[in-house]
């Protein structure tokens, strides 16, 4: 994969983004200290070797710690090898013979802030919710990230469940019309128009559960087995907030 960099300098908006990764990186690295307590103090190579990877939350957390590994250490070790501009972050660079490199648009980089952020708030949970956000985001920086190279073997770690939901906007339906059948809850009657990019979540109460269902979870036909809305898709969190009256 061949990319450029431009290294001209802009000192002013280099001090600024540079001021907004140390913030975000230092909450990251904080997290990391809480999610594996037994790795505060050593390296982050060591930090990130250590951390937990048996399931997509942890898979994608460690992904982001790679890259934001290799962002840190340019700033550390090679300061003339990073370079923020109005369009782009790049890093290249060479450590003890070991090259170091990447480049980010700032609209990607805007998403490994805003991941970054969801996972150390944490009002979204842990749960399918978050995680099929998580899974949307992380492949949209994975799959524009260009040029990666470190100093640990293999790829970026790459998350193993298939449903994503969009992250870009999504509209609550509050109480909509639907039908229970054969165990399965169907929004048949509910005409979804939103353009690729936005999506819908549909908010209902089943059994005194209520229930956040993406439009992303259901089948072709817009159903859903109630066993699998209520083990993934219950309104357990604070955010996002859904309204208790119209």
């Amino acid at each position: 994969m061949a990319f450029a960099c431009n290294f001209s300098q802009n000192n002013h908006l280099n001090k600024n983004e540079n001021l907004k990764f140390i913030i975000t990186f230092s909450m990251l690295d904080v997290f990391a200290d809480t999610v594996n307590p037994e790795s505060e103090g050593k390296s982050f190579r060591q930090k990130y070797q250590s951390l937990p990877k048996t399931n997509d939350y942890e898979i994608i957390f460690s992904g982001l710690y790679r890259i934001a590994k290799v962002i840190r250490n340019a700033m550390v070790h090679n300061p003339n090898g990073i370079d923020f501009d109005h369009n782009k972050l790049c890093v290249k660079y060479v450590f003890k013979s070991t090259m170091y490199s990447m480049t980010l648009s700032k609209r990607v980089l805007d998403d490994f802030y805003t991941l970054i952020v969801m996972y150390v708030k944490g009002d979204l949970g842990k749960g399918e919710y978050f995680l099929a956000l998580a899974r949307e985001i992380y492949e949209r920086i994975v799959s524009n990230l260009q040029g990666f190279s470190d100093d640990l073997p293999g790829l970026l770690p790459l998350p193993d469940g298939k449903l994503k939901i969009r992250s870009a906007r999504r509209e609550i339906i509050i109480n909509p019309l639907f039908e229970i059948e054969d165990s399965t809850i169907s929004f048949s009657e509910y005409k979804i128009d939103f353009p690729e990019w936005a999506g819908a979540d549909f908010s209902i109460e089943i059994d005194g559960v209520r229930l956040l269902i993406p439009q992303e979870a259901l089948n072709s036909e817009n159903r859903i087995s109630i066993s699998s809305a209520k083990r993934d898709w219950e309104a357990i969190n604070l955010f996002p907030v859904v309204p208790e009256n119209l």
